[in-house]
C-alpha cells in the first residue's frame, strides 16, 4: 500500500512540473489572449492528460524499448530546463501568486461564515459516504436506520425532535439574513455549493480506486497499454503483426488514450507494483478531474465570472451516467481536448481577424485541433460544426485571404494528422467504420446486427431513456444559447457573440445536417450514453451563463434565482441515484466478477497450449499470453466456415486451443448461428467446463 500510495504521489508531482511548464508556455507565447494568467495556469495543468501522452508517444517512436524511469522522468527534465529558461519560474510564481491572491480576495468576502460552509459541506459528504458505504438510496437509508429510531421515540423524545428541528430552521434563516444584510450570501452559497461539489466528487471518484478493469472499452485500451509498457514502441500501437495480431482491435480513435493509460502503467511498472490497477485508475480520476475543471474555466470565461462555472457542474451532473468518466471511460480525456480546442479558438479569432496573429498561434491551432480528435474521433463532426461557424464570420469580418488560408490550413493538417489512422484503415480494408462487423459477411449474424441497429435508431424509446431533469437541463440550455444570441446582437457584443455562435455550431451534429459524411452522429449521440454527454456539457455550459447573468430586471434575477435553486434540488435526486446504483455493493459485485474471471483464465490455460478466443474483451484482458478475439478479422476462416472439414481446417490455421462463450452463444453477437457452435458442442475433439460464477463455458481441443 506505501508503494502505491508513493507511485501516486509521483505522479502528481510530475504533473504539477509539467503542468506548471505548459502553463508558462501558454503566458508567454500568449496563445489565450483573453485570460489571465492564473487561468492559464490552471489550463496548463489540466491540460496535462492530452500534453504527457502526446510526450510518451512522441518518445516511442525514438527511444524503443527503454526503461519505464526514462519514460519517466524524461518530461520532468524537459519542463524542468524549460523553467530554468529566461528566469520562467518567475513567471509562473507570478501565476500562482494570482490564484492565491484571489483565493485570499473569496475568502475575505466570504468572512467567517466559510466555516459554515465548510461544515455544509462536510455533511454532504458524510451523508453520501453513509449512503455509499451502506449501498443504498437516501429514500432506503431513511426507511432501514432512521425511521426506526423515530418510532421508538416517546412523546417527550418527539417534543424535542420538534422543538430541535424549529430550533434548526430558525437558525438557518437567522443565518441567511445575517448574510444578506452584510452582503456576502451570494458568494457563500456558490462557496457552498463548489465545496459539496468538490467533495462529493473526490470521495466518489476515489471510493473507486481499487476497482478492477471491468469495462469492455476500458480493456480494450488497457491490453494496448500493457503491450506499450512490455515494448514502448508507437510504431505498432494497437496494429500488431507478431503474435499478438487478433488480440486487439484496431479501431479508428487516436493513440494517446492508450498512452494516457500506458503513462500510469509504466509508472507502477518502474514502482515495482505487480497490479498496476490502482495506479491507472488513479490516472483516470486525475483525468476526470481534470474535465470538470476545464468545463469549470470555460464556462467561467463564457461569463467571467465563476458562479457561471459552479452553475454548469450542477447542471452536467443532472445526468447520472456521467459517472462512466471514473469507470474507465475516455469522454473525461476526449471533452478536455475538445474544450482546450473551443477556448483557443475564441480567445484567437479576434487576433485573427485584427491581424494580429502570429505563426505559432496557427502552429498551435494545428497541434489543438489534432489534441481533440485525438480525444475521440466522434470530435470531428463536432470540430467540423463549430469551423463552419468559424469560416461565416472570418468571411463576414472581410479577414484577409493570408489569415484565411493560414487558419485553413492550421485546421486542416491538424485534422489530417488527426485522423491518419482512420485513413490509414480504409485505404488497408476500404471500410471506415468498425472492424469487428467484417469477420460476420454473408452471416445470419449481420442480419442480428441490422436488427439491434434498427431497434436502437427508434426516436420515440431513445427520448424515453431521458429523465427529467435532463430533459430540463436540455429545454434549459437551448432557451439559454438563443438568449445570449439574442443578447449579443442587442448589446453588439462581439465576444459574446462568438462564444454563443461557436456552441451553436458545436451543437450542428445534432440537427441531423452531418449525417451525410457517413455516420448517423445525429442519432448516435442522442442514443449512446456516453456520447449524448457531448451535447449535454456544451447546454450545461449556457444553462449556467444564463442563470448566473446580472440582468437588469429583478424578475429575471429571481426567476434565475429560483430555477437555480431547483436545479441544485434536482441535482441531489441525480446523486442520490448515482450512489444508488454505483456503491460498495457494486464495487463488491465488480471485484467478485474479476475473481471469477481470472478463475476461468487459470482454468483455460490448464487444459491448452493453444490460442484461447473469446468476445468478451473484460475476459481477455484476463486470459494469460496473447488470446484473440472472436469478432477479429484474425478469425474470419472460424466464423465464415459451414462445413466440419472448413471448420477442422480454421481450427488448425488458427491453433486454437480453447473458446469461451457464454453458455447460450451469446455475447454480444449471437454465435450460436454460426455452424463451429454445434461443432464444439457435438465433436468428441471437444471437451467443455462451465463456471457456475460467471455462466462461461471453455470448449477446449482434447
Amino acid at each position: 500500500m506505501t508503494t502505491i500510495l508513493l507511485a501516486m504521489i509521483l505522479y502528481m508531482v510530475r504533473i504539477g512540473l509539467v503542468g506548471t511548464a505548459i502553463g508558462v508556455l501558454f503566458i508567454r507565447t500568449a496563445l489565450f489572449c483573453k485570460m489571465r494568467n492564473g487561468q492559464l495556469m490552471v489550463l496548463g495543468i489540466v491540460s496535462t492528460p492530452m500534453i504527457v501522452s502526446l510526450a510518451d508517444y512522441l518518445l516511442g517512436f525514438v527511444f524503443i524499448g527503454w526503461s519505464s524511469w526514462f519514460y519517466y522522468l524524461v518530461p520532468v527534465v524537459i519542463s524542468g530546463v524549460w523553467m530554468l529558461f529566461h528566469h520562467n519560474y518567475k513567471v509562473a510564481l507570478s501565476a500562482f501568486s494570482e490564484i492565491g491572491q484571489y483565493a485570499v480576495k473569496v475568502i475575505k468576502r466570504a468572512g467567517n461564515w466559510i466555516l459554515l460552509d465548510l461544515v455544509i459541506a462536510s455533511g454532504f459528504v458524510f451523508l453520501e459516504s453513509l449512503l455509499y458505504n451502506n449501498s443504498c438510496s437516501f429514500r432506503r437509508f431513511l426507511s432501514a436506520y432512521v425511521k426506526p429510531v423515530l418510532q421508538s421515540f416517546n412523546m417527550l423524545g418527539i417534543v424535542a425532535g420538534i422543538v430541535f428541528l424549529t430550533v434548526i430552521a430558525a437558525s438557518f434563516v437567522y443565518v441567511i439574513m445575517r448574510m444578506q444584510k452584510d452582503g456576502s450570501l451570494r458568494i457563500n452559497v456558490f462557496l457552498s455549493v463548489f465545496m459539496i461539489l468538490t467533495g462529493c466528487g473526490i470521495f466518489f471518484g476515489m471510493s473507486f480506486n481499487s476497482r478492477p478493469d471491468y469495462d469492455s472499452d476500458r480493456s480494450h485500451y488497457q491490453l494496448d497499454a500493457r503491450y506499450f509498457c512490455e515494448d514502448k514502441n508507437s510504431w505498432e500501437i494497437d496494429n500488431y503483426t507478431d503474435e499478438r495480431y487478433g488480440s486487439s482491435i484496431r479501431d479508428d480513435h487516436g493513440p494517446l488514450w492508450i498512452m494516457n493509460l500506458a503513462d500510469a502503467q509504466m509508472l507502477a511498472d518502474a514502482a515495482g507494483l505487480d497490479d498496476p490497477v490502482r495506479v491507472v485508475n488513479f490516472a483516470i480520476f486525475w483525468t476526470y478531474c481534470c474535465f470538470y475543471i476545464i468545463l469549470f474555466l470555460t464556462a467561467s470565461f463564457i461569463s467571467g465570472k465563476y458562479s457561471t462555472g459552479i452553475v454548469s457542474l450542477l447542471l452536467f451532473n443532472l445526468y447520472q451516467y456521467e459517472v462512466l468518466m471514473i469507470m474507465g471511460s475516455r469522454d473525461a480525456f476526449r471533452f478536455v481536448g475538445l474544450l482546450l480546442l473551443y477556448l483557443y479558438v475564441s480567445n484567437i479569432l479576434t487576433e485573427i481577424i485584427g491581424r494580429k496573429a502570429r505563426w505559432h498561434h496557427y502552429a498551435f491551432m494545428a497541434l489543438f485541433c489534432y489534441l481533440s480528435i485525438n480525444g475521440h474521433e466522434g470530435n470531428v463532426y463536432v470540430m467540423l460544426g463549430m469551423f463552419i461557424v468559424v469560416a461565416v464570420l472570418l468571411l463576414a469580418n472581410r479577414t484577409r485571404l493570408k489569415e484565411l488560408l493560414l487558419f485553413g490550413s492550421a485546421f486542416f493538417c491538424g485534422t489530417l494528422l488527426g485522423v491518419s489512422k482512420t485513413i490509414s484503415i480504409y485505404l488497408e480494408t476500404g471500410r471506415i467504420k468498425s472492424l469487428t462487423t467484417l469477420p460476420f459477411h454473408d452471416t445470419p449474424v449481420i442480419q442480428q446486427i441490422a436488427e439491434i441497429n434498427k431497434k436502437r435508431a427508434d426516436w420515440e424509446t431513445i427520448w424515453e431513456t431521458y429523465s427529467r431533469p435532463v430533459l430540463f437541463m436540455m429545454v434549459l440550455g437551448i432557451t439559454a444559447l438563443i438568449v445570449m444570441i439574442a443578447v449579443s446582437a442587442v448589446k453588439k457584443d462581439k465576444n459574446l457573440l462568438i462564444y454563443g455562435i461557436l456552441i451553436a455550431g458545436m451543437l450542428l451534429p445534432m440537427t441531423g445536417t452531418m449525417d451525410w459524411i457517413g455516420y448517423e452522429c445525429s442519432r448516435w449521440f442522442a442514443e449512446q450514453p456516453r456520447y449524448r454527454m457531448y451535447f449535454l456539457m456544451l447546454l450545461a455550459i449556457m444553462g449556467g451563463w444564463m442563470l448566473t447573468r446580472q440582468w437588469t430586471a429583478k424578475l429575471l434575477r429571481y426567476l434565475c434565482g429560483f430555477t437555480a435553486v431547483i436545479v441544485f434540488g434536482l441535482w441531489l435526486s441525480a446523486e442520490n441515484n448515482r450512489v444508488s446504483d454505483y456503491n460498495k455493493g457494486y464495487l463488491t459485485r465488480c471485484i467478485t466478477d474479476i475473481e471469477s474471471y481470472k478463475e476461468l483464465a487459470d482454468t483455460a490455460a490448464s487444459v491448452t497450449d493453444g490460442n484461447v478466443f473469446t468476445r468478451n474483451q473484460v475476459i481477455l484482458y484476463y486470459l494469460h499470453g496473447t488470446p484473440k478475439l472472436l469478432d477479429h478479422i484474425y478469425t474470419e476462416d472460424l466464423i465464415q466456415a459451414k462445413t466440419d472439414t472448413e471448420i477442422e481446417a480454421a481450427l488448425e490455421k488458427l491453433d486454437v486451443g480453447a473458446i469461451l462463450l457464454p453458455g447460450n452463444g451469446v455475447d454480444y453477437h449471437d454465435y450460436s448461428l454460426l455452424p463451429f457452435w454445434d461443432y464444439i458442442h457435438e465433436n468428441e475433439n471437444f471437451g467443455q467446463i462451465k463456471n457456475e460464477k460467471n455462466g462461461y463455458v471453455i470448449f477446449y481441443r482434447n
